[in-house]
């Protein structure tokens, strides 16, 4: 089953790195989509059929995630989509708080390690870990742990 990803950020690197990624997981049934402003990724949102949308929350020197994520939210109601928040810059607890009241599950600094990066796509795009070859099961729940617990450590610690 083809599993569908958007990415919406306006820098090329973050495309190509997220597009890394997803190779390295070595599954073939990932299609990924780049809109690179907000209002081309409100216009594939509307398209549906998306199983991940990664929204950078800074455009320019614009931090717009909050509300970006919320219209996304709302186009996306009643679809299997998960909707995660990314960013370069170190958030307050109220700027991750908005982000997910808004409707993102998670917000994530830009770019965990690769294995790390890895480890949360298999996630969020519900992949069996048995597609990539590179991880064990051992090593999946230890990254998955670490995730967590960098989850849950205070901003501007």
């Amino acid at each position: 089953m083809t599993k569908s990803l958007l990415l919406i950020d306006d820098e090329e690197i973050a495309y190509l790195l997220v597009k890394r990624h997803i190779e390295l997981l070595n599954t073939p049934d990932i299609t990924l989509e780049w809109a690179e402003t907000p209002e081309e990724g409100v216009e594939f949102a509307q398209k549906g059929g998306w199983d991940l949308i990664l929204v950078d929350l800074l455009f320019g020197n614009d931090y717009i995630g909050p509300k970006l994520i919320s219209e996304i939210k709302k186009i996306v109601e009643g679809q299997n989509t998960r909707i995660m928040g990314i960013t370069q810059f170190s958030l307050t607890t109220n700027q991750k708080r908005e982000c997910i009241e808004a409707g993102a599950e998670r917000v994530i600094t830009k770019w965990p390690m690769r294995r790390e990066m890895q480890t949360l796509l298999r996630d969020w795009l519900n992949l069996d870990d048995s597609t990539s070859p590179h991880l064990s099961k051992l090593e999946s729940i230890r990254l998955q742990l670490k995730s967590l617990a960098l989850q849950r450590r205070p901003l501007g610690a």
